[in-house]
């Protein structure tokens, strides 16, 4: 089975995550052998082996490849399962070879505005030739699985839902000296994730400068990490605005082993996305021990249900008072429980066994 593996070379957000949660743990045994195709020679290396077809990342090579290179090298390799990540492609591939695809959210569909062209014309011209010619298709999430019946029932008795675990490395840390380095020496509130207009900061600014007026003795930061996405321009237009800029902090360059300390020592953890297809930091920061809050849609409501607390996403007053509630709790806000099942790669192989079978019976 070959697992088409360019996040792990071109990415660093939720698809990567998935994708390296997925292969550290996947069993080489019930006679399927994975092998990652790769666009370079891989300075990290994990227990698969690895093929290598070179690619130059512009959008003419990412067509080419799609359509002519990969379906070529794929034939050539003769395997008999070709699993796709990032729900794109490849195109013109015989037949008789399996295809899984990985949808982690239809936010192009759903929420055009927030993507770049390139990526709204691609899911609206070939996400539904993608899944017809798929024999598994694997949701992230119950949210993500109702979302693609909706606009394309037809698949309903192919697709799975498969619920991602979250790296082990994220346990309660006790040490500051990460948050140290960084400077951060006031208490915070913090956000993870890319910096693009789905993650909705803007609410959150809003919301932080009206906790920072209802409270004007509270030194507290906001911290948001992540790296720059796409139409940030209102985001930071808004950010240089603002009247506690100096209390706002945007880092984005924090390596995935600094997170769990950011997380363990946060004053609450607030996650405003307008939509997600699974949400990694919600579920890394409860692993942290944090407070968590998060807007009430999506998969959000779905992942957090046991220990978040929830606002109306467009609501940032709200948000305001929940941050201002959770503060000053002395406790876990709410308590709870993580509800998900963290067999995450041996349920994933289980699938893949199973279509395998079907294959050659």
């Amino acid at each position: 089975a070959a697992i088409l593996a360019e996040p792990l070379d071109l990415q660093s957000a939720g698809i990567y995550v998935y994708l390296r949660l997925l292969i550290e743990n996947l069993p080489q045994q019930d006679k399927i052998e994975y092998q990652l195709i790769r666009t370079k020679e891989p300075e990290e290396l994990y227990n698969l082996p690895n093929k290598v077809l070179s690619y130059r990342d512009n959008m003419l090579n990412l067509l080419f490849r799609k359509f002519f290179s990969l379906p070529k090298f794929i034939v050539k390799e003769d395997y008999d399962v070709v699993i796709e990540p990032a729900h794109f492609g490849p195109f013109n591939l015989p037949s008789n070879i399996k295809r899984v695809t990985i949808i982690h959210d239809l936010t192009p569909i759903l929420f055009p505005k927030f993507h770049l062209l390139h990526s709204r014309l691609f899911h609206k011209f070939f996400l539904k030739r993608i899944l017809r010619k798929s024999h598994l298709i694997l949701a992230n999430s119950h949210n993500t699985k109702a979302d693609l019946l909706k606009y394309y029932p037809k698949i309903a008795d192919r697709v799975q839902v498969i619920y991602p675990a979250v790296d082990k490395i994220f346990t309660p840390q006790n040490s500051r000296e990460v948050l140290d380095n960084r400077g951060i020496n006031n208490d915070y509130i913090l956000s993870v994730g890319t910096i693009e207009p789905r993650k909705n900061y803007i609410s959150l600014l809003k919301a932080f400068e009206v906790y920072k007026r209802n409270n004007p003795e509270d030194k507290r930061d906001l911290v948001i990490i992540g790296k720059k996405g796409w139409k940030t321009d209102e985001l930071f237009s808004y950010y240089n605005r603002s009247e506690y800029k100096d209390n706002i902090i945007f880092l984005h360059d924090v390596k995935t082993e600094e997170l769990p300390a950011f997380y363990s020592h946060c004053s609450v953890f607030v996650f405003p996305s307008h939509y997600e297809g699974f949400g990694f930091p919600l579920l890394e920061a409860y692993k942290c021990g944090a407070k968590c809050i998060a807007a009430n849609n999506s998969s959000l409501a779905e992942i957090g249900k046991s220990f978040a607390h929830f606002y109306e996403t467009s609501n940032h007053e709200e948000l305001a008072n929940v941050l201002e509630e959770a503060i000053r709790s002395d406790k876990g806000y709410p308590e709870g429980s993580n509800h998900l099942d963290e067999d995450f790669s041996m349920k994933f192989h289980n699938e893949i066994v199973k279509l395998s079978s079907s294959q050659e019976s």
